[in-house]
């Protein structure tokens, strides 16, 4: 899987997680805590650091190694 198909899956996860914490009322599940929204953000922050740290400079021959 290519760093960018990681970082798709990675934000439709925080997406989703998001989704059910709106929808939770009361006792608030493991599914959709603080700490898993918490570790998600700084995966996707780190996937997007290893994908901007693949980038080319200012022109582009082929597929860069990110995609």
């Amino acid at each position: 899987m290519s760093d960018f198909e990681l970082l798709k899956n990675l934000q439709n996860e925080l997406i989703k997680t998001l989704e059910e914490r709106r929808e939770v009322i009361g006792f608030i599940p493991r599914a959709c805590s603080k700490a898993k929204i918490h570790r998600l953000r700084l995966q996707i922050q780190e996937v997007m650091i290893r994908i901007e740290n693949k980038c080319e400079g200012v022109s582009r021959i082929s597929k860069e190694k990110w995609e």
